[in-house]
């Protein structure tokens, strides 16, 4: 059983275990955060800002970091080669803003097909998962990103995408998990899985032969994508869990108003409770740089944790 280091915050109650509080930040209201490099990219209902991971200040030795005011919430953030990509979707057309990072100045836009759901970046390739399907670039040039590959679904709603060229997963709801290949200026299906219980997938993140799925009935779904009875194992939740984020050893689960669970992958199979951090409020997003989780709140803006197991 985990004992939780129990805190009073303004009438508000934290529960933390194998985690140290490192920082808070406030903003209008925070969905979606990424990390890189010791940066955190931070969409707001204004466009990007990039903070110091650490500090979760927006400048570093004095020097101020960029921002990008994109006029709209950013549904996609990647970082590649000193290169921002936000995925935003305009009143005008949804777009991939490609922005240098150095100053925070617009490079060229990628207009797309259907609205934005999310981006990833693997080798020289953003993958920008839409409404529609998944559309696929080569930034080699990042001033003129040349579309490869298409595909659109026939049926079902994207909603997350991890990416590993030529690789994709995609979550598709109740269309299960679906997992591309990228071959030449061709995506083809190599996988396809439902759960047999009916639930939905809503995240999907890897570790080795195993992919871990977040239900959306409860749960994590432990999936051994290798073997003929996919199903190797399952984690259960007293509250729905929204996103997961396979890092290093470890596997971080977003459970809403139920805070953040951090599990060991010693035996992938069977993920071991070790870490567990909630203030009430609901987890939108969750980002790691290093031993630093940063966890993005909504309205309740940015908290920052340390620890030691992430080492």
């Amino acid at each position: 059983m985990i004992t939780f280091l129990i805190f009073q915050l303004g009438g508000a109650t934290e529960e933390i275990y194998e985690f140290n509080k490192l920082g808070s930040w406030t903003f209008k209201e925070v969905s979606k955060v990424y990390a890189q490099g010791g940066f955190l990219f931070v969409g707001t209902p204004e466009g990007l800002k990039i903070l110091n991971i650490i500090t979760l200040k927006d400048s570093v030795k004095g020097i101020q970091l960029p921002e990008y005011r994109a006029g709209t919430r950013p549904m996609g953030i990647a970082y590649y080669k000193g290169v921002v990509y936000v995925g935003v979707n305009k009143l005008t057309a949804p777009e991939v803003s490609v922005v240098n990072f150095t100053d925070g100045k617009l490079i060229t836009s990628i207009p797309t097909s259907g609205n934005i759901v999310s981006l990833s970046v693997s080798s020289n390739y953003l993958f920008v998962l839409t409404s529609l399907g998944i559309e696929v670039y080569n930034i080699s040039d990042p001033k003129d990103p040349q579309n490869e590959a298409n595909l659109v679904f026939s049926s079902g709603a994207a909603l997350s995408m991890y990416a590993s060229y030529p690789y994709v997963m995609i979550a598709l709801g109740q269309d299960g998990l679906v997992i591309l290949k990228m071959e030449g200026k061709s995506l083809s299906k190599v996988y396809e899985y439902k759960l047999p219980d009916g639930n939905p997938v809503l995240d999907v993140s890897p570790y080795g032969s195993y992919v871990y799925v977040a239900a959306g009935k409860g749960g994590i779904k432990i999936l051994n994508i290798t073997s003929q009875n996919p199903i190797a194992g399952e984690v259960k939740t007293d509250k729905p869990v929204s996103r997961v984020f396979v890092y290093g050893k470890y596997l971080l689960a977003s459970l809403g108003d139920g805070g953040l669970v951090m599990y060991s992958l010693s035996n992938p199979a069977n993920p071991t409770p070790v870490a567990y951090y909630s203030n009430g409020m609901f987890l939108y997003d969750i980002a790691v740089y290093s031993d630093v989780v940063a966890l993005a709140f909504g309205t309740g803006g940015i908290i920052t944790l340390k620890s030691k197991l992430l080492k």
